[in-house]
């Protein structure tokens, strides 16, 4: 197995920066960044601090080839330019895919054909036996991926991550949600929330804002949870060390999290939310309330409301909800997602800070206010003008 090799992170465009803070955090190096990846090296222990670390992550390959251009090439020159017999044990059973764009179809299935036809002759050769190629019913040990980007760029990798990270970067109920996982960790990461103060969803929909905050606020990380990664199949795993990252983990974990509270008009998307946390072991961190938006009395504390209206949410309503958020939560930063054009004359406030994501082939804004504190201004003491207020031994100046 290729030791120490390229590893291909993805996530959402637009989160690239949180996913190479999440590597740097874990020692790891040559970061190049592109739209929705990070290109990075590192050794057996800060990949695996990265990955059971990282919220925003959605998928990991081991780059086999050099990026190469698909029309200046053949399969058979592609092929030939990895050392498959230090990728594939002779006696193991392996799978090979190929996209365009994330995308396949018949076209690329007989790339991918090709391609096993090509390991097999060079392990013919060497050893007069083959690894076996398995349909996709079954499960192989190894995934091999040809990737072919828009530009026509292609390249052989080796899949690392498999479908616990994918699912992360997937709708969790295409009916219900309009975040994956892994966009709602990266928003409240934008958020710098601190995990220690109030944070409110008013739109709570299926609940992953609420579950990602609970996530975020205990310690656990995804990977924590569910840790079956297809890397987990090779036979260079390091399982020890692995077990030895988990319990760094466990050192960390919180239990006493109870500020996270979410609300939604709909009693079916409560239950809903109920039982996902419950299935998330998160159902004593999270407080659940049937509550239109627009009707909230927000806790007089400091915090953060995070929120992802509906795609389809009425614009009045989304009026008013700012209007009463402007009234009675005071002192609290917000944050909005939508794809919304306007959102920021909708809700009647001016942004501090406007990121823009892409998220299911569409556009988004991320804005973030802050609500004015009336009644903490109220009690500062009046001053004259351009002299400060003087302290007093023993009493803190509001």
């Amino acid at each position: 197995m290729i030791v120490n090799g390229i590893y291909h992170a993805k996530t959402h465009p637009g989160l690239e920066e949180l996913l190479q803070a999440e590597l740097k955090q874990a020692g790891a190096g040559y970061l190049f960044g592109m739209s929705g990846a990070v290109r990075f090296q590192a050794e057996d222990e800060q990949l695996y601090s990265f990955l059971l670390q990282s919220r925003v992550l959605t998928g990991l390959e081991l780059c086999l080839s050099q990026p190469v251009d698909i029309t200046q090439t053949d399969i058979a020159a592609l092929v030939d330019s990895v050392d498959w017999t230090s990728v594939l044990p002779v006696h193991s059973t392996y799978r090979v895919q190929a996209f365009q764009g994330g995308l396949t179809g018949s076209s690329l299935q007989k790339l991918a054909a090709e391609i096993e036809k090509g390991i097999e002759r060079i392990f013919i050769k060497k050893f007069e036996a083959a690894p076996k190629a398995v349909k996709e019913e079954n499960e192989p040990e190894f995934v091999v991926n040809l990737q072919i980007s828009v530009n026509g760029s292609c390249q052989l990798m080796l899949e690392a991550g498999g479908d616990v990270l994918q699912k992360r970067g997937r709708l969790v109920s295409p009916k219900h949600s309009v975040l994956s996982p892994a966009m709602a960790a990266g928003l409240i990461l934008l958020s710098e929330w601190d995990g220690t103060t109030a944070m409110i969803d008013p739109f709570a929909n299926d609940g992953v804002l609420l579950l990602e905050a609970a996530r975020f606020a205990k310690h656990r990380t995804p990977l924590f949870e569910d840790d079956s990664l297809r890397m987990k199949k090779w036979r260079t795993f390091r399982h020890a060390l692995w077990k030895k990252k988990r319990e760094e983990v466990v050192d960390k974990l919180r239990d006493d999290v109870d500020w996270i509270m979410g609300f939604d008009s709909s009693p079916d998307n409560i239950s809903r939310i109920q039982f996902s946390t419950r299935e998330a072991r998160l159902n004593n961190n999270i407080r659940l309330r049937v509550s239109r938006p627009n009707m909230l009395n927000y806790p007089k504390m400091k915090g953060h409301i995070i929120t992802a209206p509906p795609v389809d949410v009425n614009l009045k309503l989304l009026g008013d909800f700012a209007r009463k958020t402007k009234m009675s939560a005071g002192g609290y930063k917000v944050g909005l997602f939508s794809s919304i054009a306007n959102l920021d004359t909708v809700v009647g406030m001016k942004p501090h800070r406007t990121i823009r994501l892409e998220f299911e082939d569409r556009t988004f804004s991320y804005m973030e206010f802050t609500i004015f504190d009336k009644e903490r201004a109220a009690r500062r003491p009046a001053t004259r003008s351009g002299e400060q207020p003087a302290s007093v031994p023993g009493r803190k100046i509001r």
